[in-house]
């Protein structure tokens, strides 16, 4: 897969800018302006529940920093995100918390996605044992395979960019001192969970090496700056050890944007 730096030249202060009007030139044929996006994941990646805007959702917000980043072309977003969901279950179809069926077809590929960002993990995690890591690798594989080959209405085949799943708590304590929360149950247990949520975000980056799919490493970046599941020195990244906050929201709409960025030409546009 091809992939195009979004770094655009920059006039240094001793460099003068040419004068000259910029000359417009026709697009290739092979250039897509109006590029659509579908997120998948879980509640990490819907999160309306958790965040009072949902304009505050890394999905958005990437939208809408790709459309001020690059205002000669078109984003439209579809986030299909679902409380609750795991890879498989977007592979089988599954009820959703609103007792709609949602499945693959109706939530991602319906739409012609260009580019489709999917972060799983979080809620596939359950023990960590290598069955675990052998099932998230069959269905994120399975997901990655069918992403590529759906051949859009126009002939193209969308681009596929992996996020690892968020840190999450290392255990009830570090919930509680982080949250100020009672410790009790629902998603609190998560931390009970971490040493496979380890596994299943290595799994993530090997099923992006193996197929060539860029990966967003949203564990490694978090832990990378100081979230390590027992001190949150980010500060609320993480509000009940497991969800993302607005915060965290941003943080993950920004590393995810580098990812997007390097698949489109400089001015924004994306090759079918």
């Amino acid at each position: 897969m091809q992939r195009h730096s979004q770094r655009r030249p920059r006039v240094s202060p001793t460099t003068t800018a040419p004068t000259e009007p910029p000359t417009t030139e026709p697009l290739p044929a092979d250039r897509l302006t109006t590029i659509s996006i579908v997120a998948l994941g879980d509640s990490n990646t819907e999160s309306r529940v958790l965040t009072p805007d949902i304009e505050d959702e890394w999905p958005y917000l990437l939208r809408d920093a790709l459309a001020a980043e690059y205002p000669g072309a078109t984003f439209t977003l579809h986030n299909g995100g679902k409380a609750g969901f795991t890879c498989e279950h977007f592979l089988v179809g599954q009820r959703g918390l609103d007792h709609k069926y949602f499945d693959l077809d109706n939530e991602c590929l319906d739409y012609d996605p260009n580019i489709v960002l999917a972060m799983f993990g979080t809620n596939d995690v359950g023990s960590d044992t290598p069955e675990q890591r052998e099932v998230f690798y069959a269905n994120l594989t399975e997901l990655a395979g069918r992403v590529t080959a759906h051949e859009n209405t126009d002939g193209s085949h969308p681009r596929l960019v992996l996020l690892q799943p968020p840190v999450a708590a290392d255990g009830q304590a570090a919930v509680a001192r982080m949250s100020g929360l009672a410790v009790s149950s629902g998603p609190y247990i998560y931390g009970r969970y971490r040493p496979g949520l380890i596994t299943l975000k290595e799994v993530v980056s090997e099923v992006g090496a193996e197929y060539s799919l860029p990966v967003v490493p949203i564990w490694d970046n978090m832990s990378a700056l100081g979230w390590s599941g027992e001190t949150n020195t980010l500060n609320v990244n993480i509000l009940d050890g497991v969800h993302l906050s607005v915060a965290g929201h941003i943080l993950v709409s920004s590393w995810a944007l580098a990812a997007v960025e390097d698949l489109l030409y400089p001015d924004g546009t994306l090759g079918r």
